[in-house]
């Protein structure tokens, strides 16, 4: 893969073009008599001129960073109305692998290079990510139509910055769902209602190399009504 960047150093110049090289392999296979499908993969992904942002306003290219790891999904109608979608991955590698850091005197002039970040966890890479969400729809009946959820996310604990100095703690949230599907005529109404972050977990989303993070929603409620003709 190839790709340019709109991205600048501390000297107004564009960075170098973000370049990317992956492969995986694994299996597919299918269960109980093909209701749930489930795949398993190893991968490696390899990028050069990682882009890192310093600060706000400006950035550098890492010369090489690498992730090796392995994913699992699972999918499918497990019974009738009872479906389930869940997936893990498994990152114990995920490293700066080659880069380069200008040394400054106490008057900040250049006066040598080391090896920078080589070695170190990237950033907001966790080790273990994986999420898992259910459904089940009642089939027949007076509660027909009718479609309860519930999901959980669980993210490990992830690097702040490329230095390995600082790390944003794991979390685990908790979503619900309901759903209700209306015949009116040739019209399909269906009102919906997602719960999110039930638990009201306080936990960073994302993780920026230059330290602030971004706090997750809190627990929030969302209604909706679609309307199909």
């Amino acid at each position: 893969n190839f790709g340019a960047q709109n991205f600048f150093d501390g000297r107004g110049n564009p960075l170098p073009p973000q370049t990317a090289q992956q492969w995986e392999t694994g299996i597919k296979t299918e269960l109980f008599n093909g209701r749930l499908n489930a795949t398993f993969a190893y991968f490696e992904l390899t990028k050069q001129n990682l882009t890192i942002p310093v600060n706000p306003l400006f950035s550098k290219a890492v010369g090489e960073a690498e992730s090796r790891g392995i994913e699992l999904d699972v999918s499918g109608e497990i019974l009738p109305g009872w479906n389930i979608i869940a997936n893990y991955a498994y990152t114990p590698f995920a490293k700066t692998t080659k880069d380069a850091a200008v040394i400054f005197d106490a008057d900040f002039n250049p006066i040598g290079i080391n090896s920078g970040n080589t070695g170190k966890r990237l950033n907001n890479a966790p080790e273990h990510n994986g999420n898992v969400w259910t459904t089940y729809e009642f089939q027949k009946g007076m509660l027909q139509g009718l479609k309860f959820g519930a999901g959980v996310q669980a993210v490990g604990q992830r690097e702040i910055g490329y230095g390995e100095t600082a790390q944003a703690p794991g979390y685990v949230t908790f979503n619900l769902m309901a759903s209700k599907l209306w015949k009116v005529g040739k019209t399909n109404i269906t009102t919906q209602l997602n719960v999110d972050n039930l638990l009201d977990k306080t936990y960073t989303s994302n993780v920026y190399s230059y330290g602030p993070t971004d706090y997750g929603a809190p627990l929030s409620f969302m209604g909706a009504v679609k309307v199909e003709y």
